[in-house]
């Protein structure tokens, strides 16, 4: 196969054809950072590239496929991770220049298993400053959304977005608190799980905010999304937040198609005054393509939904604080401008505050659950529109922009995150202009499969997965 073609095969296809021996571990990865030495500095998708390190791994896997030993599906596939999941000899930054020499001497869990599993760590990908608001002065560079240069990549897993739809990898990790990797695959044409909270291990991952934080993949199908979070998924002892649970085989689970599957269309989302006229045409035509395939759909309300956006913004901004208070303290002129005005507003919030955030999320919490023992699966949007214009100057924030914020776009998917349930953006249609569309896709606490089935049955049915950024 020619190294030209070898970055656009899907994760799943390029691992078959390393198992078939038509692609070695080490071509896949040269071709890879070759890619990576070419477009990265226009894209700004990585902040670290592990050239040295990937080819080794390579080099080794390429020994065991020689042999006929394969690791898994991803034997020798080069991936890569959100900034903030440790790499053993890389930084850690956070994508923040104050954590630049933040270098660590162990493997995350997460590193750990994707090596074990025979994935390739490539690199390190680009983010919003320590994840917790819109960054407009990006210390390692802007990533650049590969489907328009003048739209937002999406919040806080920007980089592993840019990444994944500029074929700088054949997978990546990202990290989601209230959307951050929904929200980066919805603008960018790509699969994104939030996996349940306590799915997969955080030991070794920088926290945002420790009640909601996860990691989860982001891939071009879900097939790979599947792959990904099976090498990624179970019980670690080292984090005393992650569940004692079976792993399911989601990859064969999610092959089972969608006949009788309960599919609850959440009104209050659907129907939000904020989504655009072809984000409400492709949800309605993607809901329409779940029930041709056989699946039971209703309407279901959740009123609390439509409050999500302030109660997920007091409990992050309120624990970022408290996680990061030394650097507050010491350090706060470092950080760049809107993220020092989310962290210092932050510590500023009263505790009363805080505590009623707590218990409007437990009541939303309650609902949504109350929902899943009528559905097997909810949908709504993944984002109300295409991807913003991205703001290019601090001219460009404000009040304005602050509030439309807090109350716009997160809270679409903030409600899975405040239910700590999984969630999936699948690629579901085109806006006028060009510009991907996600549908959303949630399930119950730890019922990841279902989620995958819906997506996997949907993606089936349609070519939107298919679509390629222009000229990339």
């Amino acid at each position: 196969m020619a190294a030209s073609e070898i970055h656009y095969l899907s994760a799943a296809d390029l691992g078959r054809a390393i198992q078939a021996k038509n692609v070695s571990p080490v071509e896949a990865t040269n071709a890879y950072l070759d890619r990576i030495a070419k477009l990265d500095p226009t894209y700004h998708a990585y902040i670290t590239v592990g050239k040295n390190d990937a080819l080794k791994q390579a080099k080794e896997l390429e020994k065991e496929a020689s042999a006929g030993r394969f690791r898994g599906p991803l034997h020798g596939v080069p991936v890569a991770m959100k900034d903030p999941v440790g790499v053993k000899g890389w930084p850690s930054t956070g994508g923040s220049a104050i954590f630049k020499d933040n270098i660590l001497d162990y493997d995350s869990t997460i590193a750990a298993r994707l090596k074990q599993a025979g994935a390739i760590i490539i690199g390190k990908t680009n983010m919003t400053e320590m994840g917790i608001a819109e960054t407009i002065e990006f210390p390692w560079g802007t990533p650049l959304n590969p489907w328009n240069h003048g739209r937002s990549t999406g919040s806080s897993s920007a980089g592993s977005g840019a990444a994944t739809a500029a074929f700088l990898c054949a997978a990546s990790l990202g990290g989601d608190t209230g959307g951050s990797i929904r929200i980066p695959a919805a603008y960018c044409g790509l699969v994104g799980l939030r996996p349940s909270f306590g799915r997969v291990s955080r030991y070794g991952v920088m926290t945002v905010t420790w009640s909601m934080d996860t990691i989860g993949p982001m891939t071009r199908t879900v097939e790979d999304t599947a792959l990904m979070l099976q090498a990624i998924a179970g019980h670690d002892p080292k984090d005393r937040h992650s569940y004692n649970s079976p792993v399911p085989d989601y990859a064969s689970d999610m092959k089972k198609g969608v006949k009788g599957l309960r599919v609850g269309v959440i009104k209050e989302l659907v129907e939000a005054e904020q989504v655009e006229p072809d984000v409400a045409k492709a949800t309605q035509q993607a809901i329409a393509t779940l029930k041709d395939l056989g699946a039971v759909v209703e309407n279901v309300s959740l009123p609390m939904v439509q409050h999500s956006g302030p109660i997920h913004w007091v409990i992050c901004y309120s624990e970022f604080a408290t996680t990061y208070r030394d650097i507050i303290r010491t350090r706060a002129k470092e950080l760049t401008h809107m993220v020092r005005i989310a962290v210092l507003g932050g510590g500023i919030l009263p505790a009363q505050s805080y505590y009623k955030a707590l218990m409007l999320r437990e009541m939303l919490r309650r609902e949504m659950l109350a929902a899943f023992d009528k559905f097997d699966v909810l949908v709504c949007p993944t984002m109300p529109s295409g991807a913003m214009p991205r703001a290019k100057s601090l001219k460009t924030t404000g009040k304005d922009m602050v509030s439309s914020w807090v109350t716009g776009p997160v809270r679409m998917t903030a409600p899975f995150s405040h239910a700590n349930v999984p969630a999936l953006s699948v690629p579901s249609g085109m806006t006028s202009d060009g510009l991907p569309i996600g549908f959303q896709i949630a399930g119950r606490p730890l019922d990841e499969s279902s989620v995958l089935r819906a997506g996997y049955a949907f993606e089936q049915a349609t070519d939107w997965h298919k679509a390629r950024p222009p000229g990339v």
